[in-house]
């Protein structure tokens, strides 16, 4: 097993990739907290994996935009196991938060666009994962070792109408990436990054699904990744096959030729 004794914080955990890497991470061996602000999904992910892989995994209730309750998130993992060596950072979406949830929002012509949803979407896609590695850091720099994974998006180098905020945040978490892996090196830290482009997830398959019933063009869905592929990526990066490789971002998909 890839990661027999290892802890891992997956923050995002409870859906898509993120669900798919909780449950490939115990399956390695990894003892899992899955962080997510929808703890209800959060906890069948746990309550599955135990029963199915009998691994020791537990859920915790985080709004990954406020620091504060990222570092609740750090102790009550410290608290449960010991020591954190991978945070895996796979919470993103397009929207805002409220009342405890994310909803789902697109950001629209840049033109006619609000800077609160401008705000929200840089706290969900960058601020997030700022917040999540300083919470940890301290403890990763402490042991001299630690694993992080951050996720981008193809929509940081590829304009596209309607997603300004998005591609400035996924942008500015490669950059993070690049930044961090330099500072952190001497503390035996890595980290890097993976920029998936269309992913097969329950999320976005339900969009496509509505897509078609409204009678617009089908999409080709050979071009979308499957969220298993993408969780055995981080899996690869968080183990130890990965040794001398940091500040990197991985890309994948597929450059369709453009018509």
């Amino acid at each position: 097993m890839k990661l027999k004794d290892k802890v891992a914080v997956i923050v995002g955990g409870a859906n898509g990739i993120g669900k798919r890497t909780s449950k490939l991470f115990a399956r390695e061996g990894a003892k899992v907290l899955i962080a997510d602000i929808g703890i209800e999904a959060a906890e069948a992910v746990a309550k599955e994996i135990r029963t199915v892989e009998h691994q020791d995994v537990i859920a915790f209730k985080v709004d990954h935009t406020k620091e504060e309750e990222t570092f609740k998130m750090v102790k009550f993992a410290l608290d449960k196991f010991g020591q954190i060596d991978i945070l895996a950072n796979i919470a993103g979406t397009h929207g805002y938060v409220e009342e405890g949830k994310f909803i789902r929002k697109d950001e629209g012509p840049f033109a006619e666009s609000s800077k609160a949803l401008w705000d929200s979407t840089i706290d969900i896609n960058l601020n997030g994962a700022r917040n999540c590695i300083r919470a940890v850091v301290n403890h990763m720099m402490e042991r001299r070792k630690g694993r992080i994974i951050n996720f981008s998006s193809v929509a940081a180098f590829q304009g596209a109408p309607g997603l300004a905020a998005y591609s400035a945040a996924k942008g500015g978490i490669i950059s993070l990436t690049k930044a961090l892996a330099v500072e952190l090196a001497p503390y035996g830290i890595i980290i890097n990054c993976v920029i998936p482009s269309a992913t097969a997830t329950e999320q976005v398959m339900e969009r496509i699904n509505g897509m078609r019933k409204s009678g617009q063009p089908a999409l080709d869905l050979n071009m979308f990744a499957s969220p298993e592929e993408l969780a055995n990526v981080v899996l690869w990066l968080a183990s130890d096959d990965v040794s001398h490789m940091s500040g990197q971002s991985i890309q994948m998909g597929i450059d369709y030729p453009k018509h």
